[in-house]
């Protein structure tokens, strides 16, 4: 009967322990989804303000790319 007991025992921490383990994983699934998110947006900021500085340092290619944003044809 201590050894039917015992398993039990065993058996429940056992399973405590994966469920803590699972939420661990879902924890760690969302901060790197959330930082990865973050990298993505750095990354499209950084290339809008690469493409404004391209177009700010030449005056004649910044009034092509106004004229061409204006009428596209």
């Amino acid at each position: 009967m201590d050894s039917e007991i015992l398993t039990r025992w065993t058996a429940i921490i056992t399973n405590l322990a994966v469920l803590v383990g699972l939420a661990f994983v879902v924890l760690e699934f969302r901060n790197s989804t959330r930082a990865f998110e973050a990298e993505r947006i750095e990354s499209l900021v950084q290339g809008m303000s690469d493409v404004n500085s391209i177009i700010l340092s030449d005056r004649e290619f910044a009034e092509l790319f106004y004229k061409a944003y204006e009428d596209p044809k």
